[in-house]
């Protein structure tokens, strides 16, 4: 242990001491020592007077150095003043130069001059910088020149193509003016041809069955018409449907017989997602097709594909109309010279009957000479497709009635026409068809139903027009007589007229037959 203490002399005074205990091994005993402070610090208060001095020696040698420096700083600072007003001026000379130099080329650029004149000799970075910039002004130039070449090819491109389409608008025009295909394939193949400057322009069909492709028109005159091919490009293009074309003759393993050809293109004619033959163009030069080639030569298979379908729709049509023409003379005459002959039929029997009465028999042969009379007017107005005699100055239920009356005249049997509703003109067409349809349907009466009484009903409503004839014959089962030209008739009239027929009838209870025409 140690510590302080105070420690009384033998005069009484009180002195301060530092004592240190330690023990001796493992003995019982301890080493003391003690010494006054004022003893065991006087080595340090000598040391610290010699400090005090050093110290007061040394502050008096500072102030002198400070001095010293103050004026040392002093002149080292106008050097400094003198050495930054040396470099600024450098700077501006080797730096801030070349850098406005540099904006200004910057500028220059942004504006659109991209070959700026910039020469900086300064050694440093700023000269491999303005290299660079240069080189970079360079590139800008080089790239804008292909851009504007490019824009330039492009736009001669979309001239050309313009002028292609007009061209084949032309073109089109005129193929599909053509609705006869054996005109329509030759006339394309040579417009084309002609239109385009192609050396040979061919068209070939597909012909599903054999697979095969066969040559139906050719802008070539030496071209032999229905060669059929199994191979080459244009074989493989109609069952492709992709377009394709070859620029070397070597390439080229179609059309033999056709020498010469260098160049090669094919593309499908399709319509519908159906792929009707092919277009085939070929040159003597070579490289002779591009895409330009391509885009032309399937807008014009497009062209002939749309006329081809024109041309087959124009025939299907215009066969319908020759049947529709066959089936209203058949109609017409079925509807008239039937009748008539029917009623000339009935006087001569008449006529045979009473053939001991010579008045009686005059009578007869006179109506059978006015049936006969009007039948042939009749056939003649059908050729022309008039509208019927009676409909001529008379209104519907008028010419009813006339109809009505010469059936009387040919036969015993009672017939009551009824008109209910507000009385209105209906559309010549309709009126001649219901007066046909009445024809036909008391004709009928009068050859088979058997019957003494036929009713005839015609009656105008807000929404439609309606006509019945009722007869109290012997009736029939319609489906037995469905294929029957008369009923087949009077149906195909119905629906043409956009009307309702209906017929219903059974064995001995009569017929009914019913009109109805919304309007």
């Amino acid at each position: 242990v140690s510590g302080y203490y105070d420690w009384q002399e033998a005069d009484g005074s009180i002195r301060q001491k530092f004592m240190a205990v330690a023990p001796v091994g493992n003995y019982p005993y301890s080493v003391c020592a003690t010494a006054y402070i004022n003893e065991f610090l006087s080595p340090a208060q000598r040391v610290e007077d010699r400090i005090t001095n050093a110290a007061q020696a040394t502050g008096i040698f500072l102030e002198r150095q400070k001095f010293l420096m103050q004026g040392l700083f002093g002149g080292i600072v106008a050097l400094m003043l003198i050495l930054s007003a040396v470099i600024a001026w450098y700077l501006a000379r080797t730096v801030s130069k070349p850098i406005l130099a540099l904006a200004d080329s910057s500028k220059s650029i942004s504006e659109g001059n991209l070959d700026p004149k910039l020469s900086i000799n300064t050694g440093d970075e700023i000269e491999i910088l303005a290299g660079q910039f240069t080189k970079m002004a360079a590139s800008l130039k080089e790239s804008h020149n292909n851009l504007e070449r490019k824009v330039d090819e492009r736009t001669k491109s979309e001239r050309h193509r313009i002028k292609q389409l007009i061209a084949l608008n032309d073109v089109g025009k005129k193929i599909n003016s053509i609705m006869v295909l054996d005109e329509l394939l030759p006339l394309a193949a040579r417009a084309f041809q002609e239109t385009f400057n192609y050396s040979i322009v061919n068209i070939f069909m597909l012909e599903q069955d054999s697979g095969e492709i066969i040559l139906k028109a050719s802008s070539s005159p030496n071209a032999s018409i229905n060669t059929r091919l199994k191979s080459g490009i244009a074989h493989s293009v109609a069952h492709t449907g992709t377009s394709a074309f070859v620029n070397d003759k070597d390439g080229v393993t179609c059309c033999t017989d056709l020498p010469g050809t260098v160049s090669e293109l094919a593309v499908p004619i399709e319509i519908g997602g159906g792929i009707l033959g092919t277009l085939d163009i070929r040159s003597s030069s070579a490289d002779a097709f591009d895409s330009d080639d391509v885009f032309a030569a399937e807008v014009m298979a497009d062209e002939i594909a749309i006329a081809m379908e024109n041309a087959r729709l124009s025939t299907e049509i215009r066969d319908l109309a020759v049947l529709e023409e066959r089936n209203r003379m058949a109609r017409e005459i079925h509807d008239t010279l039937a009748q008539g002959f029917t009623g000339i039929v009935l006087q001569l029997e008449a006529a045979e009957q009473t053939i001991k009465d010579e008045k009686s028999v005059r009578s007869h042969l006179d109506l059978a000479r006015k049936l006969a009379r009007e039948s042939l007017d009749e056939a003649r107005r059908s050729v022309w497709a008039l509208r019927p005699r009676v409909l001529d100055s008379a209104s519907l239920p008028d010419s009813i009635k006339q109809e009505i009356t010469k059936a009387k005249e040919r036969t015993s049997i009672d017939i009551e026409f009824t008109l209910a509703g507000q009385q209105r003109p209906l559309p010549p067409e309709i009126e001649f068809g219901l007066v046909r349809i009445l024809q036909e349907s008391l004709t009928n009466v009068l050859r088979h139903s058997g019957a003494n009484l036929v009713q005839v009903f015609l009656t105008y409503g807000s929404d439609k027009a309606e006509m019945e004839i009722r007869d109290n014959g012997s009736g029939f089962n319609p489906d037995e007589i469905r294929s029957g030209f008369g009923l087949t008739s009077m149906r195909e009239r119905a629906r043409i007229m956009g009307a309702t027929f209906s017929l219903t009838s059974q064995p001995g209870g009569g017929a009914s037959l019913r009109v109805t025409l919304p309007v």
